[in-house]
């Protein structure tokens, strides 16, 4: 459970930086957009290039948000499977606590009832 966690983890941290590179190929593409709408003395047009930076902002917004979401569902399998964890080392925790009282009292009433018995 500990190495399904690690590998969770490990998976979140490539997705949150793959989302970061993204991020950062957007603001590239939407400010070179901007300086082609916004060029001084140059007729505002939507020639193949506009419209190359227009389909590559949407192409990346598309893969941003879908990395998002496989990043919720991995977030929240790292939630379920800590959930888990905790159950069973509570689970653990008390079987221990259960073995603990048997050895220190119910060792002792068996060991008084098998010396009664062999009196008998």
């Amino acid at each position: 459970m500990i190495e399904e966690l690690t590998e969770l983890r490990k998976t979140a941290d490539d997705i949150k930086e793959a989302i970061e590179a993204k991020r950062k190929n957007l603001i590239v593409a939407e400010t070179r957009l901007q300086e082609r709408k916004n060029r001084p003395n140059v007729e505002n047009c939507i020639d193949v290039a506009t419209i190359a930076l227009s389909s590559e902002i949407v192409q990346l917004r598309q893969c941003i948000s879908q990395l998002q979401i496989h990043l919720q569902k991995i977030e929240d399998q790292i939630k379920a499977t800590t959930r888990l964890q905790l159950l069973f080392e509570q689970d653990i925790s008390s079987k221990v606590k259960s073995l603990e009282i048997d050895e220190e009292m119910g060792v002792p009433i068996r060991e008084n009832l098998e010396c009664s018995s062999k009196r008998l």
